[in-house]
């Protein structure tokens, strides 16, 4: 029979294998990549720490016991990684240590002979030979990881909140960027730090035996590593399309006036991995030749905000362009693009969309996408309903079935039986 141990082994080696695989991916994003494999190492040594505390046979105090303190570093690195993966300019620095002194605190409070723990280490077997003294002290070193991962999911999910307020801003298609599978992970360890912390709290100062606590706890842990990890390496960059394209419009212009780094802007626009790194000679440049005109002209528009007339100027023009070009039937179209075909730029043409039109720009681009698939689905009846979904710019047939009946008020099918 395969044992508890032998179970969070395994699901520890798996761990360390996708935690170097994450490492050496080359696209997306790497900062959030780089996040995700140390989020998976460290559940991955968790694993196997609890793998040999729960093993058959007595049990003393070792140092690779202490390894169990890097759990303090699972709620930041969550947190860390959903800031890194839903903000295009979140940067970490030195002061993002700061989050795992826990760590280095409960190295330092449960080494042997320290204020918590015997220096003797005495040996145990399981729950029912454990002395009170020793089962509270071990309850202090693990509470206070489950209030953290508590903290830490509710701020994580914060921002996922956020950020699929942002997406409906700039994006019209939100299949592949909408996170759930991330909202789906945030919530799980939530509730997991909740009913963890109680349970630890029941055990350890009401001395009830949990049972199979731990068992649930170690599987559950292996099917989030590879649960995080077949998502989270299928995850695109959500912000590319935008930022990058700012980024290479204004190096081409700072690099006619900076001949110094003439020679390094081109490398950096053709570098569609590394993203800091463009930032970094763009930093450079701005430096050398101040602000452009563009820059200072967008820090006027963002402390006054656009005129009248400027609002209905570009108001006109976009209808203008939605009626000629159609811009919306392109599958994945987003605000960048759009606000590229319209000649001006995101943050105004987003003003724009709320003002005049009095939604979001997921909402504005799907509102011409179904009224376009309505003539169609009356004229073209050879035609099935998935495909007129795809003509119209909608990349699946339920993402329309939604925002079409959300709009109508029925069904395409509803509406095509009753038109005919």
């Amino acid at each position: 029979m395969v044992s508890l141990s032998s179970i969070a082994q395994f699901g520890a080696a798996q761990g360390l294998m996708l935690a170097l695989s994450i490492l050496t991916i080359r696209y997306g994003n790497r900062r959030a990549n780089f996040v995700l494999a140390a989020f998976v190492l460290v559940e991955s040594i968790r694993l196997y720490v609890l793998s040999l505390i729960y093993a058959p046979g007595p049990h003393s105090h070792s140092l690779i016991y202490s390894l169990l303190h890097l759990s303090y570093a699972i709620g930041p690195l969550l947190y860390f990684y959903v800031r890194l993966l839903v903000g295009p300019n979140y940067r970490l620095s030195w002061r993002s240590l700061l989050h795992f002194i826990p760590i280095v605190l409960g190295f330092l409070l449960f080494l042997p002979g320290g204020p918590i723990s015997d220096a003797a280490g005495v040996q145990n077997t399981g729950f029912d030979d454990m002395p009170v003294a020793k089962l509270r002290a071990s309850t202090f070193g693990t509470i206070p990881v489950f209030i953290s991962l508590f903290v830490y999911s509710l701020m994580a999910l914060q921002h996922l909140q956020q950020h699929s307020v942002r997406i409906r801003q700039e994006f019209s298609d939100l299949a592949e960027i909408n996170l759930r599978w991330l909202q789906g992970l945030v919530c799980f360890c939530l509730v997991s730090a909740a009913v963890s912390g109680v349970s630890e709290f029941l055990r350890g100062f009401l001395l009830w035996d949990m049972g199979p606590r731990v068992a649930v706890s170690m599987l559950m842990t292996v099917l989030l590593l590879y649960g995080i990890g077949l998502f989270g390496l299928r995850q695109p960059v959500i912000f590319d399309q935008g930022t990058r394209q700012q980024l290479r419009q204004r190096l081409e212009r700072l690099s006619s006036r900076t001949p110094e780094l003439a020679g390094q802007v081109p490398e950096a626009m053709e570098d569609l991995v590394d993203e800091t790194e463009s930032q970094r000679i763009l930093d450079a440049a701005s430096a050398m030749v101040g602000k452009t005109d563009d820059d200072k002209l967008e820090e006027k528009y963002q402390k006054t905000g656009l005129d009248e007339a400027h609002v209905e100027r570009l108001w006109q023009n976009l209808c203008a362009l939605m009626h000629s070009d159609k811009p919306y039937l392109q599958p994945g179209l987003k605000l960048a693009e759009l606000a590229a075909l319209t000649g001006t730029r995101s943050n105004y043409l987003s003003q724009v969309i709320n003002s005049c039109a009095q939604q979001n720009f997921f909402e504005y681009i799907n509102q011409h996408r179904v009224e376009a698939s309505c003539q169609l689905l009356l004229e073209q009846t050879d035609e099935s309903i998935a495909d007129i979904a795809l003509l119209v710019g909608f990349g699946s047939l339920s993402v329309f079935n939604t925002n079409f009946k959300k709009i109508v008020g029925k069904t395409p099918t509803q509406y095509r039986q009753q038109g005919l």
